[in-house]
């Protein structure tokens, strides 16, 4: 019996020293060195009014709060970022599908799924980072 316990303690401590070198997403485990390349901008970010959902993007596609989708005011559509709340550390990849947020001085509107991933209620400071441009992360397709 002791072994047994010393054996699931070894395997969950090493488990967890894994899971704490990646970001863990609800679309499977990302290398957080697969993905960041360099810090574009850091700012203030606010979520997508609720009345949007299902209306067209700048970019043409339909807006739904379930997809990691993010808008900015000059990225190029389809530009992935990993945006990290910098109040509590949580970290997600969105996709740029919009243009906005045109309000005050915040630099991203948050579809809900990524607010909610960040931990974002109303508005929150962020750091945004460029993600590499290989398809193999791709959230939105």
């Amino acid at each position: 019996m002791f072994e047994r316990t010393l054996i699931v303690l070894f395997a969950s401590a090493f488990l967890w020293s894994q899971c704490q070198s990646a970001l863990c997403l609800d679309y499977g485990v990302v290398r957080s060195a697969d993905l960041r390349v360099h810090e574009l901008f850091a700012g203030v970010a606010s979520i997508y009014a609720d009345k949007f959902h299902g209306r067209r993007t700048a970019s043409g596609e339909r807006f739904d709060q379930s997809k990691f989708t993010c808008a900015h005011r000059f990225l190029p559509f389809g530009t992935r970022l990993v945006v990290k709340n910098t109040h509590n550390g949580r970290v997600c990849l969105v996709t740029v599908t919009d243009r906005g947020p045109f309000c005050g001085n915040r630099v991203l509107d948050l579809s809900k799924a990524a607010a909610n991933t960040l931990g974002i209620t109303g508005i929150s400071k962020v750091a945004c980072y460029a993600a590499k441009s290989s398809g193999s992360h791709q959230r939105n397709s």
